[in-house]
């Protein structure tokens, strides 16, 4: 069996709705509107979406952008600088719990995500790059874009049910006659949305090792 295609959901999209006022690239906008949602999910990780990058800390801030392609959980942070493995906090506020002087300098020991930005502390006197692993934004779909990073017999299950959802959500606005269709899809979406949970499973976590030899206290 094939993966599904843009053209294959979109015909099965269509085929469903029977509105021609829904064109095919409508259809594409709420496919890869899908796709973030799917993969935002907080207990979807999506093993194709995994990657890693490195950024470079600032010299007077406590903070770096984030990759522009960051979507969640950022589970591995390595300095390449030290060698040495970097504490990930939950958030900024938890990191701060362990700083008895904020943003003086000194390397990096721990850092966390805060909206698109990295925070950490110390702050380095010299640029420290840091190795990064997350979970990226999908591909965006397109005509020659396929979703590949989705489970091929999950595919269309979810994506189908998910558009006929958001159409048949807006249909019944104006119209009380597409409510049942509106219930019966998002049962769909959501059933298909939990196997995918459960095929899944829970992600790889890679433990926090603190390096021999460091003195981590000297570093607050």
């Amino acid at each position: 069996m094939a993966h599904e295609t843009v053209a294959e959901l979109t015909t099965e999209i269509i085929g469903r709705v029977q509105d021609p006022s829904f064109t095919s690239a409508r259809i594409l906008r709420y496919l890869n509107q899908g796709m973030k949602e799917i993969s935002g999910h907080p207990m979807v990780f999506l093993p194709q979406l995994t990657t890693s990058t490195t950024v470079d800390t600032d010299t007077s801030n406590p903070y770096t952008d984030l990759p522009s392609n960051y979507q969640k959980r950022l589970h591995y942070c390595h300095s390449t600088t030290n060698n040495r493995q970097i504490r990930i906090y939950n958030s900024y506020a938890h990191l701060l719990q362990y700083v008895s002087d904020q943003d003086q300098n000194g390397r990096v020991w721990g850092v966390a995500v805060r909206g698109s930005y990295l925070y950490y502390q110390r702050i380095p006197s010299t640029a420290e790059t840091l190795q990064i692993h997350y979970y990226k934004t999908p591909t965006t779909l397109s005509a020659s874009v396929d979703p590949t990073e989705i489970p091929e017999h999950l595919c269309r299950d979810l994506l189908v049910n998910f558009v006929c959802a958001e159409i048949f959500k807006l249909k019944s606005v104006s119209d009380a006659q597409y409510v049942a269709a509106l219930k019966t899809y998002e049962a769909y979406y959501n059933n298909a949305l939990s196997s995918l949970i459960s095929f899944l499973g829970p992600e790889e976590c890679i433990p926090y090792e603190l390096d021999d030899g460091i003195d981590y206290d000297s570093y607050l």
